[in-house]
């Protein structure tokens, strides 16, 4: 079957029931707009590409104040570069803005800003990290801070053209 491109909001109401919809090869582009994500953003595996219509300016992912939980978008599925994240303003994390574990995707054209802990966070796989802007991670108090803009723990990941700014302990650990 050939691949499609579906369409938030036009075709569907919320990023999770596209991505539910979606089939590997398939395309998901996000209109304008902030969209405040109550469980973590998933892509359970499938090769698609999920991107914003008008880049990471217009286009915000975030979870809600005072939202104890996980990561905004989480990688956890065995995901391939095939699975690509692009274009999207991903803040304001009670924890971590992107969460990889034991997947490769491609995670591009972001920017990953107010992360309570770590703007992306890997462990295991070997993800493309490709022209985002991580800041303001981490937390601070005081002299002392605490945070990663990117922390990497046993992967092969490839970090590519990055900007890492301002983030609380370290840019990249």
């Amino acid at each position: 079957s050939s691949s499609e491109t579906l369409r938030v909001p036009a075709d569907f109401e919320t990023i999770p029931e596209a991505i539910a919809a979606a089939v590997d090869g398939d395309r998901i582009v996000v209109s304008a707009g902030e969209y405040v994500l109550l469980d973590t953003l998933r892509f359970f595996g499938k090769r698609i590409v999920l991107e914003s219509e008008e880049g990471p300016e217009r286009t915000r992912l975030r979870r809600p104040p005072n939202h104890l939980g996980e990561a905004v978008v989480c990688f956890d599925w065995g995901e391939t570069q095939e699975s690509v994240l692009r274009g999207f303003a991903i803040t304001d994390s009670p924890n971590r803005g992107i969460a990889v574990q034991n997947a490769s995707p491609s995670i591009e054209g972001n920017w990953i800003h107010r992360a309570a802990w770590v703007g992306i966070h890997v462990l295991n796989g070997a993800p493309l990290i490709l022209r985002n802007t991580i800041a303001w991670c981490g937390i601070s108090w005081g002299e002392r801070s605490s945070g990663y803009g990117i922390y990497l723990s046993r992967t092969e990941a490839e970090l590519l053209d990055n900007e890492i700014i301002e983030n609380g302990g370290a840019g990249i650990s």
